[in-house]
């Protein structure tokens, strides 16, 4: 029984090294968040923070990413945008000139005071997951219904909803109201277009890697439990040397 536990302590330590190097996600935020979907029949998917009296450009939090701006449209359309280009990290809005920029490499610390300016960040991807948004994924449409889907407090909840069960591979989450369902069986390319949703996917090896965290979670129960054993097997060894 004695040598039975010793690999269990072994296969903690490869784990808990193998878990010092995964990604992790940590971060931030002070400022609101807004959703267009409740604010304007020009739906979108993102959730922005916002950075009110602020701009961002080359040199000041953020490259620029297209040639001209956007004249003439509400901060809505802007934010819609931003949605649409894969490379968009935030978009700059001014108010008086109706102006809309994209921006990439945006770092909030580093924009300029600017009245009349607002800069809309987007929320970064959960971790362990890829965003398609403006996409719905349901049954005959890219995925397998898991449930009939509940009412959430918001993004985060919905992806823990679907870290939570095991047969969920992606999570649908609606903007206005805030609603999600889980997915299995999700293929994105035929995924249905739907502006106000957004389909959360679970990256490849993301589900491992939580079963690994179980894991390892699991182990330390048994070396706590039998810490005394190993005291004395310890005790054992040092006593064959003397």
């Amino acid at each position: 029984m004695l040598f039975f536990l010793l690999p269990c302590f072994f296969h903690v330590v490869y784990l808990m090294d193998l878990k010092s190097v995964l990604p992790v996600s940590n971060g931030s935020k002070n400022n609101a968040l807004v959703s267009v979907a409740s604010t304007s029949s020009d739906l979108y998917s993102e959730e922005y923070t916002v950075y009110a009296d602020s701009n961002a450009h080359a040199g000041r939090g953020g490259f620029d990413l297209d040639a001209g701006p956007a004249v003439g449209g509400t901060t809505p359309q802007c934010m819609k945008r931003c949605d649409e280009n894969a490379l968009c990290e935030c978009a700059v809005y001014i108010h008086n000139q109706k102006r809309c920029y994209l921006r990439r490499d945006c770092i909030p610390s580093n924009f300029n005071k600017s009245p009349g300016h607002t800069v809309f960040m987007k929320e970064k991807e959960p971790y362990g997951y890829t965003k398609y948004i403006n996409s719905n994924a349901h049954a005959g449409r890219g995925a397998i219904n898991v449930d009939n889907g509940v009412t959430v407090s918001g993004v985060p909840q919905c992806i823990k909803r679907c870290d939570e069960n095991d047969l969920c591979e992606c999570a649908v989450y609606i903007h206005n109201p805030k609603k999600c369902y889980l997915r299995r069986d999700c293929i994105p390319s035929n995924f249905n277009r739907i502006l106000g949703h957004t389909v959360f996917i679970k990256k490849k090896g993301y589900q491992e890697i939580e079963k690994l965290k179980k894991e390892i979670e699991e182990l330390k129960e048994v070396i706590e439990e039998n810490k005394e054993v190993y005291k004395n097997v310890a005790a054992s060894f040092s006593s064959l040397g003397k």
